[in-house]
């Protein structure tokens, strides 16, 4: 009787043990659903240069994130209002190339959006960017469309859904693709399985209401489908036919849906499950019937220029996790001397070093301009060339990534010379901003007082890139920081073939050439100790040893000539060649000498 007794136990246990294998195997069939939900009703910045407030976008996120999270199981992110500045959305975009191909995320996204024609590029408006600033649009405060792209194509989870509803929402992709659905388990069931790159938005390129009671006609019909699906398991584009006929009839606006253009679709759909679904347990049948399929996610088809030109425009976003894996993809290439400035140039820590650089240097600037220095008494500034955002004929993110690398390639070539301070164009912006002005706008007289202020007798580089069927041509201009006169106009071809690298180095050396023919060091000597001259130049002017100087009369006539022999920090000795006797004994000046 016993031993009938622990037979009958082990049969229970065993029974036990096959549900619970059962149900954990069942369950591994769905992904990890996670979700970034954003919603914006407040804007920090408001008034002609700022954007106005939403009425129910923050309603519709806090529903939308509740719903999903309660009844769907997702694991849900919330930024609403003043959490969604530009770099908290980026920063949580940033972490898409962490995910697995066990993961599904759903990105929803309420507040402004812009569409720019000329660039043909849409933008999502975080809680604290500008409209514009100095009369022009602040791009940098948005977050591009592009950078979405590239940072949802770089990631490796299974599913990636865009839910928008936002004007101009359908410039994420462009053109929609018919959804198709089965009621059938096995064909969510295969569906699922493979990767899926998707967009469902609110509106085409065209603006979009906001002036529902409580949520917006969009945001109203998804609840509504998500909160009354009976059948408990649906695909990502089922809500779009359901949602697309309801909001065009109430009004007007044209629902777009399809996969993002993006390599890592693989044709797949992201297929919701609510918690009380029976569809683990259903799919579960079907899985013994199909062969197991790969979860792998598609490698993303760029050549290693376009990988290059990723790097830069999501690094210039601030994209550092996205960045450092397509770093990490690139640098298993044979090395080519693009690949290795554009990595060299995005390492962690450039941008702490540049700004921490501008920042001393403009301090000193202000100093000297300020102050007597005892040991630079007649403030010889240095030769300091601050680069604009380059202008990009055509535009686009091809474009506007090829743009980048040229800047990338030319601001290296430009801080090997050593022989001028390069303010980035980054950090200049960023001072500019913070006193409302924009870089663009050289014509507003108190644009020209700042920057003269900031970086006296120094020179802006502003560039524009012309394209052809030969190939780019990179159209440089000097500026004077206090005048904005025009000193010098240059330029370089580069055809397909060329070596991006020699091609900006070639122009970085006409540059620093030009400027150095314009602007060369001069100094009034301090002291002269027979063939010894001591005058305020040194490393901060960028001065080096050896450096040949004419030495100059107070009439500006011929002395001699000085070679640097000590160098210091601000003032150095000079051993000087006399043309004239007695020339030591009256007040001199030392001037760079200029090699036409």
């Amino acid at each position: 009787m016993k031993t009938t007794r622990l037979w009958l136990q082990f049969l229970v246990c065993l029974a036990m043990g096959l549900v619970m294998a059962q149900a954990k195997s069942d369950s591994d069939l769905l992904p990890k659903y996670r979700a970034l939900v954003i919603g914006i009703n407040q804007y920090a910045n408001h008034g002609a240069e700022g954007w106005s407030d939403l009425h129910t976008a923050r309603q519709d996120a806090e529903a939308v994130a509740d719903l999903l999270e309660k009844r769907y199981g997702f694991e849900v992110t919330r930024l609403l209002d003043e959490q969604a500045t530009l770099s908290a959305i980026m920063m949580q975009m940033d972490k898409l190339v962490d995910y697995s191909p066990d993961d599904a995320v759903l990105i929803y996204y309420a507040g402004h959006g812009h569409y720019d024609q000329n660039l043909g590029e849409g933008f999502w408006i975080p809680s604290d960017a500008h409209q514009k600033i100095g009369g022009q649009y602040a791009r940098q405060d948005w977050i591009w469309n592009a950078a979405l792209n590239k940072m949802i194509g770089a990631s490796q989870a299974r599913h990636v859904l865009v839910i928008a509803d936002s004007c101009y929402g359908g410039s994420l992709f462009r053109g929609d693709a018919a959804a198709k659905s089965s009621g059938e388990v096995g064909w969510y069931y295969s569906a699922m399985n493979k990767p899926s790159r998707y967009l469902i938005a609110s509106g085409d390129l065209e603006p979009v209401y906001d002036d529902g009671a409580r949520h917006s006609v969009f945001a109203q019909m998804l609840l509504n489908y998500l909160q009354y699906q009976d059948k408990g398991y649906f695909a990502a584009s089922e809500i779009g036919l359901a949602v697309r006929d309801k909001v065009s009839e109430m009004t007007g606006q044209m629902v777009r849906m399809g996969p993002l253009p993006v390599p890592t679709d693989a044709g797949g759909e992201f297929v919701f499950v609510s918690q009380k679904s029976d569809f683990p347990a259903l799919a579960g049948e079907w899985r013994k019937e199909l062969p197991d399929q790969p979860k792998t996610v598609p490698a993303a088809g760029r050549d290693r220029m376009g990988q290059l030109r990723d790097i830069a425009l999501l690094d210039q976003r601030g994209a550092s996790n996205t960045v450092r894996a397509l770093i990490e993809r690139v640098s298993g290439g044979v090395p080519d001397p693009l690949a290795e400035t554009v990595l060299s140039y995005v390492r962690t820590g450039h941008k702490q070093q540049k700004w921490a650089e501008t920042q001393a240097l403009i301090e000193k600037l202000r100093d000297d301009g300020e102050t007597t220095n005892s040991t630079n008494a007649h403030g010889v500034q240095p030769r300091v060339l601050a680069m604009l955002e380059p202008i990009v004929a055509g535009g686009g993110e091809d474009r506007e990534g090829q743009a980048l690398l040229y800047e990338i390639a030319l601001w290296s070539a430009l801080k090997a010379q050593d022989r001028v301070k390069i303010v980035e164009r980054e950090v200049l912006q960023d001072a500019l901003r913070e006193l409302q002005l924009s870089d663009s706008n050289l014509s507003d007289p108190r644009a020209r007082l700042v920057l003269g202020r900031l970086f006296p007798a120094g020179s802006l580089l502003s560039s524009k890139i012309l394209a052809s069927r030969e190939g780019d041509k990179i159209m440089i201009r000097l500026i004077d920081t206090q005048t904005s006169e025009v000193l010098a106009i240059l330029s370089e071809s580069i055809k397909p073939d060329d070596e991006v690298t020699a091609a900006c180095k070639r122009l970085a050396d006409a540059i620093v050439d030009r400027l150095i023919q314009l602007k060369p060091l001069k100094a009034a000597v301090t002291s002269v100790d027979q063939d010894v001259l001591t005058a305020p130049i040194g490393r901060f002017q960028q001065a080096h040893k050896d450096m040949t100087f004419t030495v100059l009369k107070q009439d500006g006539t011929e002395a001699g000539e000085a070679r640097l022999t000590d160098l210091g920090e601000e003032e150095s000795r000079f051993q000087a060649i006399w043309k004239t006797s007695g020339a030591a004994a009256q007040p001199l000046w030392i001037s760079e000498k200029v090699i036409p």
